[in-house]
């Protein structure tokens, strides 16, 4: 017999659904865990590519007759053949010579998109902010015609089949609060006449700095992605997924991917939608510092922050500079922190400080295509937090504003900036005007008492570590109470611990000198007077004395000790496994062994 055959609950991270986990074992369905997390988040995708959560502010987003839509000096009629081999498409033509249909008022940053086709007329405009304002396509030749304001208006115009395109023009949040006017007509002077008309389906409007996949609507805005209590199945680190587990986390900046909307943007060109970002779309920024001999960054202060730990993180990738300048600074600038990356080869150069700021560390994630995730941690006290983000020249810091004479013209790439109060980086958060939470991850298994023997076990978690923090628990057996439990802990010191409480301690132990980044196979036998403790094959703990509990005591599985603020570490979950009976200190060692 196998030790997987000897298991009363496999869980390899692989078949979810919103809210729900799926155990392979046991098949009945009764190891399923029930996952929750009341907001969106982002992962890594199958693809290689950040996926978050999308959606449709728009309502009747393909029902241009609904009373959702204004019509003004337009007829709108269904039933014709669409992009996408439906019969969902519709005329918009005019009674008078400016006919535009329009829906809503948005008063933050947001992209409309629209896909079109020329019909006895062949130009269609999304006006933003009243006549003149905003973007004119030609649906002939596939061309952007007219751009009023190039500065806050990024329209794109991409062939898709049978002469339709889809439009769309990400607004920048300084524009006017207009809604999503689809006008067939010219931009300055309508001009179309009585009886002609374009085709138009699928209208959608998002926070987003560029148009996604498009998502229908009826009577209310629609979701998808990484929404409310969805489980991210991440691939960070290998084709294979893992449960990513994470506690509660804001991104305090307002602007993290229209950086050229920061509060503070000094000595520095911003060009939005550049390149294509570690999303997978072109969203990410260019940075061009100018040619004065100072400093050069964009970024945001925060006034009166809480005392603790800040880290900063922003993706960034090489153009023709290759250094990204870093300054985390606490204590409304009295302490500072500053690092220097290399772009080119994913390393760090150099650090500075200023003020003596403690617990300063730095991080740069590898995330493919060129892009790397550098971070930089410090440690506050009072007042404001500020961080700070922009392209720099090679060699080392000599100074902490990192001062130099820019050519105007060489820059690098952003994406995804990001401020949270924390020692370590967290998942990306999205933010498109003000400060964003992301709950923290639970994953429970109540009613577990036919997968748990009270008395004598063994539990096992395959884990890799994303921060340390104390108190984070991949795996704990309980009665519902903090009293009586079997757990497997994270701590901030680098230790995994297990622990045994039962009215008090019955056994620990520890494993030292666990690192972020690092996989640890995790496994504790317990069983009256009889514990040991393996990690990645060696046994680092044991002990013969204690007392485990009576039958059928346990009867709960949790990712944390019950209350979710308590799982303070990041982690991926590859694989959760529990066994009804003590094994053999060979099969211990066999099972974790990397």
């Amino acid at each position: 017999m196998s030790i997987y055959d000897k298991s009363s609950l496999v869980l390899i991270p692989s078949g979810t659904k919103t809210g729900k986990v799926f155990s392979q074992k046991p098949v009945s369905g009764d190891g399923d865990f029930t996952f929750t997390r009341a907001s969106a988040a982002t992962r890594v995708n199958a693809d290689g590519n950040i996926e978050k959560e999308t959606g449709n502010l728009l309502t009747y987003s393909n029902t241009f007759d609904n009373a959702a839509w204004g019509n003004s000096g337009a007829f709108v009629t269904g039933g014709e053949s669409g992009y996408d081999g439906t019969n969902n498409a519709w005329r918009l033509g005019a009674v008078n010579s400016s006919p535009y249909i329009s829906q809503g008022n948005f008063s933050t940053l947001r992209t409309h998109s629209l896909y079109v086709k020329a019909g006895t007329y062949d130009q269609v405009s999304i006006i933003i902010g009243g006549y003149g304002q905003g973007v004119q396509f030609d649906l002939t030749s596939g061309t952007i015609v007219v751009n009023s304001n190039p500065s806050i208006y990024y329209p794109t115009i991409t062939s898709v089949v049978s002469g339709w395109y889809r439009i769309s023009v990400f607004v920048a949040p300084s524009a006017p609060t207009y809604g999503f006017l689809i006008a067939a007509q010219i931009l300055y002077s309508g001009g179309i006449s009585v009886g002609e008309y374009i085709y138009i389906q699928a209208a959608q409007t998002e926070q987003s700095l560029v148009a996604r996949d498009y998502i229908e609507t009826t009577t209310a805005a629609v979701y998808g992605g990484i929404t409310d209590n969805t489980p991210r199945l991440d691939y960070t680190d290998s084709s294979c997924p893992a449960l990513l587990l994470e506690p509660q986390r804001t991104n305090l900046l307002s602007q993290s991917e229209y950086v050229n909307g920061s509060p503070d943007v000094s000595n520095s060109t911003i060009t939005s939608n550049a390149a294509t970002s570690p999303e997978g779309l072109v969203n990410a920024s260019k940075v061009v510092p100018n040619t004065s001999n100072t400093f050069h960054w964009f970024g945001q202060v925060l006034n009166s922050q809480t005392s603790g730990n800040y880290t900063q993180t922003i993706f960034a990738k090489a153009d023709t500079y290759n250094h990204l300048f870093m300054v985390i600074r606490t204590d409304s600038g009295s302490k500072r922190y500053g690092v220097k990356f290399n772009l080119s080869n994913g390393t760090f150069v150099d650090d500075i400080t200023f003020g003596s700021p403690t617990q300063t560390n730095y991080s740069i994630e590898d995330y493919g295509n060129g892009w790397y995730r550098c971070s930089a941690s410090s440690n506050h006290s009072s007042g404001a937090v500020i961080a700070l983000f922009g392209a720099s020249l090679g060699g080392a810091l000599s100074d902490i504003n990192n001062s130099f004479q820019g050519d105007g013209t060489s820059g690098i790439y952003v994406y995804g900036a990001q401020l949270e109060a924390g020692s370590y980086a967290t998942s990306y958060i999205p933010t498109y005007g003000s400060s964003v939470s992301r709950v923290g991850d639970a994953l429970v298994k109540t009613s577990a008492s036919s997968l748990i023997n009270s008395e004598e076990g063994v539990v096992f978690v395959d884990i890799t570590l994303n921060g340390l923090t104390n108190f984070g628990t991949p795996l704990a057996l309980n009665d519902g109470t903090t009293g009586n439990y079997i757990w497997l802990t994270i701590f901030g010191n680098g230790n995994l611990r297990a622990e045994v409480w039962n009215g008090s301690v019955q056994a620990q132990m520890s494993y030292s000198g666990a690192v972020v980044g690092g996989r640890y196979k995790m496994a504790f036998a317990y069983a009256p007077n009889d514990f040991a403790l393996y990690v990645n094959g060696t046994q680092v703990g044991t002990g013969n004395s204690g007392a485990t509990f009576s039958a059928n005591t346990l009867s709960r599985i949790d990712s944390n000790l019950l209350t979710p603020s308590l799982s303070v570490s990041a982690y991926l979950n590859n694989q959760t496994l529990l066994f009804k009976t003590r094994l053999s200190n060979e099969e211990l060692a066999a099972l974790t062994t990397i």
